[in-house]
């Protein structure tokens, strides 16, 4: 899913390159989840109430700004700044690494 993002922002496709980021850590904190407690979480609020108790508050807060992106780009009225969608991504880049790092071997 990054590498769709990566391709989607070189095309200009702002808001899906947004949306794609956002769901590729959306991916790994499920791998995460389903490896530490056996299940996927739920909604929004329970994956940001996972990421702080395992990866503490400042992940948390940049796994919340990379949602904000995601929903400005699929349900926003106005069109997503390349510059913000290149934002979603960096964003993306390092919580998918931070949460597939801490995986065990």
């Amino acid at each position: 899913m990054l590498e769709a993002a990566r391709r989607d922002l070189e095309m200009g496709l702002s808001e899906k390159a947004a949306s794609a980021a956002y769901f590729a850590a959306e991916a790994a904190l499920n791998s995460v989840s389903v490896e530490r407690q056996g299940s996927v979480p739920v909604g929004f609020r329970s994956r940001l109430r996972l990421v702080e108790r395992w990866f503490g508050a400042k992940a948390r807060g940049r796994y919340a700004l990379l949602h904000h992106l995601r929903v400005r780009a699929d349900h926003g009225r106005a069109k997503l700044p390349r510059k913000e969608a290149r934002e979603a991504l960096e964003l993306a880049e390092e919580i998918v690494s931070l949460f597939l790092g801490s995986r065990r071997e």
